[in-house]
């Protein structure tokens, strides 16, 4: 036998050896339950490895259906993983908790490494998905990792703690309390949430009331009423604001128009409001190592107050009258600057500012 001939035949013997491996078993469940709930009832889930999509009812109760799907390339790994997973139930008149169970776990931690070794070196895989129906004003709190929470409108008060996937929903009109790392966050309406980002992509249309703990994160905001940030190496992208309070950290944010007020500490990073109307109140920054940029309105009246050190570049708008300069620190070169614009002063400009940049125009 020639050399071709014996490439052609190994080339052959690989193909079909891959074909026997490449065999995929399947095994799936289905489970429906149904309980009746009260206005104080709460509703818990926990799972892992799945979907968790919520849709609204008009009934009072709350229906669970599992959808479990195991896959895998042998026939005795794919019956050993279909049965070390279950579904627990508990029910109440004040709690209705479903949990989707892995056995043969001896303790949390040990379960964080099983979730490890299952998805990097077992030959099966398992999605676990739910359907949710319920009232709209219900409570609920969602625990759901390497899996995405979809819903519509939610009017009760909502605890979601999402790992490794994203979260979709239209209007979260209630008390919203979100922690989400390593997925998307996409709502288009929220009244009053406390929400947690870590490394995450959030893009919020309408907000009232924003409470925001971020590390390493991109954040897009059309429009909000009041927003109060702690930043930490995030790019943060907002529309429209009335108020914004926070502390910034190595951080990018960019404000397009700033309504009424501002007060924020940063550190290193930058800052930039494109427009500052004239009915604004107040932007009182105290900033190290930042870059600060500030378009106000020809027409705006306001008393300006910046503090600075000799390393600071610092620009100041022609429209801006200023009245003094005066020399706070001979040694670190602190200089006051103080002016105003307008005639009939009724806004305030403070800025404190350490190294980096300022421009006001």
């Amino acid at each position: 036998m020639n050399y071709k001939s014996l490439l052609l035949a190994a080339t052959l013997i690989l193909a079909l050896s891959a074909g026997s491996l490449a065999q995929t078993f399947e095994k799936s469940l289905d489970v429906t339950r149904t309980f009746p709930i009260k206005k104080m009832t709460t509703i818990q889930v926990e799972n892992k490895y799945g979907n968790i999509n919520i849709i609204p009812w008009e009934k009072d109760s709350v229906k669970f259906e599992i959808h479990l799907e195991v896959t895998s390339s042998k026939m005795d790994r794919l019956d050993k993983t279909f049965k070390s997973i279950d579904f627990d139930f508990t029910a109440n008149e004040y709690f209705v908790i479903t949990r989707t169970v892995f056995k043969n776990q001896k303790s949390k931690f040990l379960a964080e490494l099983t979730d490890m070794a299952t998805s990097l070196f077992s030959h099966s895989n398992a999605q676990i998905d739910y359907t949710i129906y319920l009232p709209e004003s219900a409570e609920l709190t969602i625990d759901n990792k390497y899996g995405n929470v979809y819903t519509t409108n939610l009017t009760g008060k909502l605890i979601l703690n999402i790992s490794n996937g994203d979260l979709r929903a239209n209007a979260l009109t209630g008390v919203v309390r979100a922690d989400l790392e390593f997925g998307d966050f996409a709502v288009k309406e929220l009244k009053n949430a406390n929400i947690e980002f870590n490394y995450a992509n959030a893009e919020i249309r309408k907000a009232d009331k924003l409470m925001i703990e971020s590390r390493s994160s991109e954040i897009e905001i059309d429009d909000a009423v009041e927003i109060d940030i702690n930043s930490r190496r995030d790019k943060i992208n907002i529309k429209n604001i009335s108020r914004i309070t926070g502390d910034l950290s190595f951080s990018e944010i960019y404000l397009r128009v700033l309504d009424k007020e501002l007060i924020m500490k940063t550190e290193y990073g930058g800052l930039e409001i494109d427009q500052v109307p004239e009915n604004f109140k107040l932007i009182d920054l105290t900033s190290q190592y930042t870059d600060l940029s500030l378009m106000v309105s020809k027409e705006s009246q306001f008393d300006l107050e910046l503090i600075h050190t000799k390393e600071s570049d610092v620009t100041i708008s022609g429209f801006v009258e200023v009245t003094n300069t005066e020399l706070l620190n001979k040694d670190e070169g602190v200089v006051k600057v103080s002016g105003f614009q307008g005639k009939n002063v009724n806004s305030r400009i403070r800025v404190d500012l350490k190294s980096g940049s300022f421009k006001i125009l």
